[in-house]
């Protein structure tokens, strides 16, 4: 978790380059692999610092190495489509968020 709160701090501070990087540095020289929360404050910092494209290519790195997309990380990435204007995008991501199994399963009457 301490990772995760300085990826949202370093965010919050408009310190995007940084927050990615200290992820970057740590990953490399501790072997450390990223878990769903930091990959989230990562989505999440790109789009506080309004660069789209970069949220992009976080997710595609996640993805290549293999770490699963839970449900709270679809909404921010479909919150932060829409809120830099990228409604096509946000609705792939709902797609994606609908096509995840059910957390808690519905019970039946």
């Amino acid at each position: 978790y301490t990772l995760s709160i300085l990826v949202k701090l370093l965010g919050n501070a408009r310190r995007l380059g940084q927050a990615l990087q200290i992820v970057e540095d740590l990953s490399r020289q501790h072997g450390l692999r990223p878990n769903i929360q930091v990959y989230t404050c990562m989505i999440h910092a790109c789009f506080q610092n309004k660069r789209f494209e970069r949220a992009l290519s976080v997710y595609e790195s996640m993805i290549q190495e293999g770490c699963r997309a839970d449900e709270k990380f679809y909404w921010v990435l479909a919150r932060g489509c829409l809120q830099l204007h990228h409604p096509s995008q946000a609705i792939e991501v709902m797609r994606l968020l609908t096509s995840l199994p059910a957390v808690c399963p519905v019970a039946q009457a």
